[in-house]
């Protein structure tokens, strides 16, 4: 299932979106026989227990809820106010046979007249630790004590998606994510050698920002994506923003090397000089 939760114009109200698909069933196009009616419901819970949205249908393979929800409270890294979301899906005597749900938080993020319109303080994350490319669950808390400590605000997920337990700590206590597809090939230089120019490694690099899209489409604190690091840039990354771009409209998509090209909705190259930055800021 699949989330969407921004805000409205207004910043005072929650666009919630449900899409779940659910397997066994025909889709609603479909001249299938429909097996004995399933029920499929939802409730939106706010944090002091109070349902403040719910809905209900009859089950399809593929099922859409919409909603506008009057005087939301906004997620943010300063005031991160979940909802929870829960859905049962039910047999022909309303028993329920299946629960699935997730937090929910309402936010928007995007980029406006290039700019982008929060302000973020941030560090990259490598998923390393004392005991090797794990991070215990104590580890975690402790790196997001430190940023909160620190007033750090945005934590990038480098080089590639990470364990769904730091999500989860990144939508309690408010940090912004940009989560980073598994991809790093720079010793292949970015000249005509770069993986990014050679169209046969599309589909592979397509599975991975598909595989980390739906690791953490719906969570809150997720606010960018990223296509890789230091790949360069070419055809293989120009498809990959496609692909990224239709299917996540409500956040931003950025990639590194793409520089000034047209395949990231903002400018993110890295290792700047402070002068070359004030250069850039002044043009």
């Amino acid at each position: 299932f699949t989330v969407t939760s921004p805000l409205d114009s207004t910043f005072t109200k929650g666009e919630l979106g449900i899409d779940v698909d659910i397997a066994g069933l025909a889709s609603a196009s479909s001249n299938k026989k429909q097996p004995a009616k399933s029920g499929l419901n939802f409730r939106l819970v706010d944090a002091r227990g109070a349902i403040v949205a719910s809905g209900s249908s009859t089950a399809k393979a593929d099922n859409r809820f919409n909603m506008t929800i009057n005087n939301i409270i906004p997620w943010s890294a300063e005031n991160p106010y979940l909802y929870t979301l829960v859905m049962n899906l039910t047999d022909s005597r309303g028993t329920i046979t299946e629960t699935v749900g997730c937090n929910v938080g309402f936010r928007t993020s995007k980029v406006v007249d290039g700019l982008y319109t929060l302000k973020i303080k941030g560090v990259n994350r490598h998923a390393h630790s004392p005991q090797g490319r794990t991070v215990p669950k104590d580890l975690a808390e402790l790196d997001i004590r430190l940023f909160k400590e620190n007033n750090i605000n945005t934590v990038r997920n480098c080089h590639y998606p990470q364990d769904r337990y730091w999500y989860h700590l990144c939508d309690k206590y408010g940090i912004y994510v940009i989560d980073e597809g598994n991809a790093e090939s720079h010793g292949y230089g970015y000249g005509d050698e770069s993986l990014a120019k050679r169209a046969e490694w599309i589909p592979a690099i397509i599975n991975r920002e598909a595989r980390m899209y739906a690791k953490s489409k719906n969570n809150p604190s997720v606010t960018f994506y990223s296509l890789g690091n230091e790949c360069g840039n070419g055809i293989v990354f120009e498809e990959a923003y496609r692909f990224m771009k239709k299917l996540e409209p409500n956040r931003p998509i950025q990639y590194e090397r793409a520089i000034h090209d047209w395949n990231s909705d903002i400018f993110a190259k890295m290792y700047e000089s402070v002068s070359s930055i004030e250069n850039y800021a002044k043009d």
